[in-house]
């Protein structure tokens, strides 16, 4: 988290499975609450 931003791997992009993966781990970390200043990138429905 060089430039503070989380972002998904192409990995997580691939399929809506692995973005809910995703989507619930960042949920579960709460970043955004413990470093506000992070910016955190959601998957757009591209799959």
């Amino acid at each position: 988290m060089i430039n503070l931003e989380v972002k998904p791997t192409p990995y997580f992009q691939e399929t809506k499975e692995r973005a809910q993966i995703y989507q619930e781990r960042i949920t579960k970390k709460n970043w955004k609450d413990i470093w506000y200043k992070v910016k955190v990138f959601h998957i757009e429905n591209s799959y």
